[in-house]
């Protein structure tokens, strides 16, 4: 989403709001401070004490003024850049919060709506999936693949024509509408340093064996 930012984001961009509290979100805003010169962000999240504790959090760790708002309006208006970073399997962000200019960025696929990615100039991909390539235990209806949530719910946007993020070429003038979602992650990091790990372990004589049904579940978190 940085690397997007990157590309796609006005480079007078100063001001974010950003709708979720948690570590994700944390993240984001220090891929976005690392890409522009962040003077003011704003962040929404259902839970008052998270937000709160979210914005005191951040602020110290970036030196910028994080202030917790008590609705998604108030965190988006007059933003340059929204980020969405919630674990949300339904929309979160709406066409009517579009503006001349503004860029928008997801960490999945159905935190933004159709309407605002169909009124978007520039719809930007991390891998170009549309859904997960995930195995799914016989019987298990996992709520984040019920029909019209989570990455079912996106079905009147073609992501086809989307250039991917090794493909971005930038927006082409400062009035344009873009977005970029991290529809798909690797996930490589993960493998490579879990490996690393189990090695060791293994090699050292520590740790014990777990039967990998504890670590399946038929519920979103």
């Amino acid at each position: 989403n940085g690397l997007g930012a990157k590309h796609m984001a006005r480079e007078d961009a100063h001001t974010i709001g950003i709708l979720g509290s948690g570590w994700q979100a944390g993240t984001q805003l220090m891929a976005i401070c690392a890409v522009r010169d962040i003077r003011e962000i704003r962040c929404f999240s259902p839970n008052p004490a998270h937000r709160v504790a979210f914005a005191q959090e951040m602020t110290d760790a970036l030196g910028v003024e994080i202030a917790p708002t008590s609705s998604a309006d108030a965190a988006i208006e007059g933003a340059d850049i929204v980020m969405c970073a919630s674990n949300s399997i339904e929309a979160i962000f709406f066409d009517k919060w579009l503006s001349p200019g503004i860029h928008v960025s997801a960490i999945k696929l159905p935190e933004i709506d159709d309407a605002a990615l169909i009124k978007a100039d520039r719809v930007g991909l991390h891998f170009g999936h549309s859904s997960p390539m995930t195995i799914i235990a016989d019987g298990a209806e996992p709520s984040d693949h019920a029909k019209g949530r989570g990455w079912s719910s996106q079905d009147g946007f073609d992501l086809d024509p989307c250039p991917r993020l090794t493909q971005m070429i930038g927006r082409e003038a400062d009035g344009e509408i873009t977005c970029f979602i991290n529809d798909l992650g690797l996930g490589l990091q993960f493998a490579a340093v879990g490996g690393l790990v189990w090695r060791k372990a293994r090699d050292a004589g520590i740790g014990t064996e777990m039967p990998t049904d504890l670590f399946t579940e038929d519920v979103h978190p």
